[in-house]
């Protein structure tokens, strides 16, 4: 019986010119690390949004976005925390360093991402 390798799918990420390619059983190709916050967080918004349960992307992406969150639009904010809450993926400091950004961009916020953030923070039980 001949061996199918395995499939792979290109999956759009917002803010970024070019599709990531992305194995279909949730793992990410190696590289993942050369991204930054901005990316990473459209990114795992991308696999919330479709639901696509992605273990090894959320516990790589989330050092990476906590570290560049100073450089993240309140969009960016939103989507990365509604991520890590849509798909149940707790990140305490992930969380803090959102909340902190959100506060001193509190200004900045559209009224559906202070939704849609305060919404995250509750169901992770952040407060």
């Amino acid at each position: 019986m001949a061996m199918v390798p395995p499939l792979k799918a290109a999956l759009f990420v917002p803010g970024l010119n070019f599709t990531l390619p992305v194995m279909m059983h949730g793992k990410v190709l190696k590289g993942i690390n050369g991204y930054d916050a901005k990316a990473l967080s459209g990114l795992v918004w991308s696999f919330a949004t479709v639901n696509r349960e992605a273990q090894e992307l959320f516990d790589v992406a989330g050092p990476i976005i906590t570290r560049g969150a100073g450089g993240l639009t309140t969009r960016e904010i939103s989507n990365a925390a509604w991520a890590y809450a849509r798909m149940r993926r707790p990140n305490p400091e992930l969380m803090d360093a959102l909340a902190g950004e959100a506060l001193a961009k509190a200004s900045w916020f559209h009224p559906v991402e202070v939704r849609d953030f305060v919404q995250s923070l509750a169901k992770m039980r952040r407060p």
